[in-house]
């Protein structure tokens, strides 16, 4: 008995149809997990220009407020302990 050897060129239809699914399921995987991870770093992106402009607009108000508290201080009389 001759045992024959199949070479990838003749592979059945049924082998060729899986590895098209397989390569077509590998493909819609990589294009979801990219897409996903664009929209995630956009997302991020995002959030990380609006906390610092949280922080500027923290730091400002911050300065007002003290300078409003250092107004207010020096425009009023200074009262003498102990009297």
């Amino acid at each position: 008995m001759e045992e024959t050897k199949q070479t990838p060129m003749d592979a059945t239809p049924i082998d060729q149809r899986y590895h098209i699914v397989v390569a077509f399921l590998l493909v819609v995987i990589l294009g979801s997990l990219s897409i996903l991870w664009m929209r995630e770093r956009s997302r991020r992106i995002g959030l990380e220009v609006q906390a610092s402009q949280l922080t500027q607009e923290n730091s400002q108000l911050r300065a007002v407020l003290t300078q409003s508290i250092l107004d207010r201080a020096v425009s009023q009389p200074t009262t003498q302990r102990g009297q």
